[in-house]
């Protein structure tokens, strides 16, 4: 598969920059684009990624070529203020490839990622980017690593490393490099061990997170651990080999400690330092097993964790973050929900402030209707020149897909 591919700019009434939705004390959002299923994909899962020239790229899960395919599409901004973005689908996967879900990553101009059965880059072969050229850069076979949900991430070697939930040595899940002059050459760096409470998907769901000074790895599982709910865990390289170390396992609510979760989002740095994350599930003690916001850090070699926020749906909160958190230039902190807000409760987008006096601070940005503006953000909010950029896995035109709408891309006005 490494034809160059010709994309046809598909350009919609409904990237208007007039469509706009709020309520009394939310920031605007402006729905940019919304899938009609087909040629340009249905169920926009993973993130957003932007490139020096300000266009978005993403993916879905489904359509393109076929149902389960999937594409690669992009969003370039208007020529001039006041005018619509304009749509096209850059990429449809083959049904070999399987969907894509991971978040993208694009280096001088290249766009990487993941589907079920590969990790690809496209790269433009012309100026104004309307034609690709897809590679394959590695197939993945069960002993290597099976159905990769997170995208890749360049470590400061310029290799990419990347994870899967399944395959590997133990058919648990796999931590991956691919290194080389075309970022080719497959080493696998660990491979997750399964267990009662493991079952086969111990592996990570979210990207990888490399701390830029030491190179040490830093991810979550959404699985496995002492209860079975998931951990964070560190991949640091020592001589010839790598070491695993968990650095916590989450217990849930139900095993003798309130707790996050299952946590599904990635890893991010804050601007103390820390680390700072999501579940998907559980609490800080009050019994809503909506999920938290966590943070990690280190002192004198030891790691003390903590939870920020617990989620409990509602009017005035989000629950279920199936994403992590986006930092901005602030020191303070974007996020999703794929569920919670004031009815229909279907997701918000929330801005998570660094402490003042010792203590956070939750607002509610937005919350999603299910029409035009989307509904059921999965994936975190991406910020491109002061505008908060984000996907919907439904919403959008509500007879497609099963009247539940096939997704949307929007923007919140600032």
């Amino acid at each position: 598969m490494r034809a160059i591919i010709r994309a046809a700019v598909l350009v919609a009434a409904g990237l208007a920059l007039s469509v706009r939705y709020a309520s009394a004390g939310e920031h605007a959002v402006t729905a940019l684009y919304d899938f009609k299923g087909g040629k340009d994909g249905d169920d926009p899962v993973g993130g957003l990624a932007a490139d020096n020239a300000g266009n978005i790229y993403g993916t879905t899960y489904y359509d393109g070529g076929c149902i389960y395919c999937g594409t690669v599409f992009m969003l370039r901004p208007p020529g001039k203020k006041g005018g619509s973005w304009s749509f096209s689908t850059i990429y449809a996967f083959p049904s070999s490839s399987g969907e894509a879900t991971g978040a993208l990553t694009i280096h001088n101009g290249v766009v990487y990622g993941t589907a079920t059965t590969e990790v690809f880059s496209l790269r433009p072969t012309n100026k104004s980017k309307t034609a690709w050229k897809h590679t394959t850069l590695h197939h993945f076979k069960p002993t290597s690593g099976q159905a990769p949900y997170a995208g890749v991430v360049f470590g400061l070697d310029g290799a990419l490393y990347g994870s899967t939930p399944q395959g590997g040595q133990h058919k648990a899940g796999t931590i991956f490099r691919l290194s080389g002059g075309d970022n080719t050459s497959y080493d696998l760096l660990y491979s997750f061990e399964a267990s009662k409470q493991n079952g086969d998907q111990a592996g990570p769901f979210a990207n990888l997170l490399i701390d830029p000074k030491t190179g040490v790895i830093y991810g979550t599982t959404y699985s496995g651990g002492k209860y079975g709910q998931g951990t964070v865990f560190s991949l640091e390289q020592k001589g010839g080999s790598w070491e695993h170390n968990v650095l916590h396992d989450f217990r849930g609510i139900y095993n003798g400690s309130a707790d996050g979760s299952q946590p599904r989002g990635a890893l991010t740095f804050g601007s103390d330092g820390a680390m700072y994350g999501t579940t998907e599930s559980g609490d800080n003690g009050g019994f809503w097993n909506q999920g938290t916001i966590y943070r990690l850090a280190q002192s004198d070699g030891k790691w003390s964790y903590s939870i920020l926020h617990e989620f409990i749906g509602g009017d005035e909160d989000g629950s279920e973050p199936k994403s992590g958190l986006t930092l901005a230039k602030d020191g303070s902190f974007y996020g999703t929900t794929s569920g919670g807000g004031p009815n229909p409760y279907e997701g918000v987008v929330y801005r998570f402030d660094q402490p003042q006096k010792g203590k956070w601070d939750f607002s509610l940005l937005y919350h999603f209707r299910g029409g035009k503006d989307g509904a059921f953000p999965w994936a975190p909010p991406l910020i491109v020149n002061q505008g908060l950029f984000g996907t919907t896995i439904e919403g959008g035109h509500a007879t497609l897909c099963n009247f539940t709408g096939c997704g949307a891309v929007y923007r919140v006005d600032q």
